[in-house]
């Protein structure tokens, strides 16, 4: 196959196409499985052309509005999400979890990289109709997080990573998962960028590592016989795999 119209920094191999159609049918499989409620809410009207006027603006030049044919509007994310220049942090969207346990709020609360703004459900008894206070892991609650394209990004590097609680990065998993099938190019393209730091760094430089990197670095090898140092080419390569591995993970 050869290269996809505004896509020339990927590498496409010939079981792309196929990879994408088992990609979007195991995220919606994955998103079935999950208990707690996620919505996922864009804050900013008509993001792409705040990102492109802001874009024009540094260089002197005004942008009109534009109207993406089908696909163009994804690679223009993408290629955003690749450069990552302040003007991207114009996007600003809200995650809002129900019924998610208390401890894993408290983790996504702690990240702080590029300043999202979390509001959290009280546990208050006096707010509560008089409940008492369970443990943190026997208690669900509602979370909402503000972020930007970059302060999500950071997240996903931290508590996509196996070092994490499991629980924590299961809810991230579970995020990207909606994110993907919005249908929503901003929120699709930042679900294939949504990546743990061993792969955003090409190696782990944690001192014990965990060995998810290698077995994608192999999943790589068997599955697209691609390099992996091109940054687009690897982060969808690891979209495709984070999914299967989730999927043989889950179902087992």
């Amino acid at each position: 196959m050869g290269e996809k119209k505004g896509d020339s920094q990927l590498n496409y191999h010939p079981k792309e196409e196929e990879c994408k159609r088992k990609l979007h049918f195991y995220n919606k499989t994955l998103q079935g499985k999950c208990q707690m409620k996620i919505q996922i809410e864009m804050l900013t009207t008509k993001p792409a052309h705040q990102v492109r006027k802001a874009n024009a603006l540094t260089i002197g030049k005004v942008a009109k509005e534009k109207v993406f044919r089908q696909g163009e509007e994804h690679d223009f994310w993408k290629e955003q999400m690749l450069h990552l220049h302040s003007t991207l942090n114009k996007v600003r969207f809200n995650i809002i979890l129900k019924d998610v346990r208390a401890d894993v709020v408290s983790q996504l609360v702690r990240h702080t990289k590029k300043a999202p703004i979390p509001t959290v459900q009280s546990s208050r008894p006096d707010w509560n109709g008089g409940q008492k206070r369970k443990p943190s892991d026997e208690t669900y609650i509602s979370f909402m997080m503000e972020h930007s394209a970059e302060s999500w990004l950071e997240l996903c590097k931290q508590r996509l990573c196996r070092s994490t609680m499991k629980e924590t990065r299961l809810v991230v998993e579970d995020i990207i998962n909606a994110m993907a099938i919005t249908e929503t190019p901003f929120f699709e393209a930042l679900a294939e960028f949504s990546v743990p730091k061993c792969v955003d760094r090409h190696g782990c430089c944690e001192r014990l590592q965990c060995g998810y990197f290698k077995r994608f670095l192999k999943y790589v090898d068997d599955v697209f016989g691609g390099d992996t140092n091109d940054i687009m080419a690897r982060f969808y390569m690891h979209d495709c795999f984070s999914v299967t591995e989730q999927r043989e993970n889950r179902d087992s």
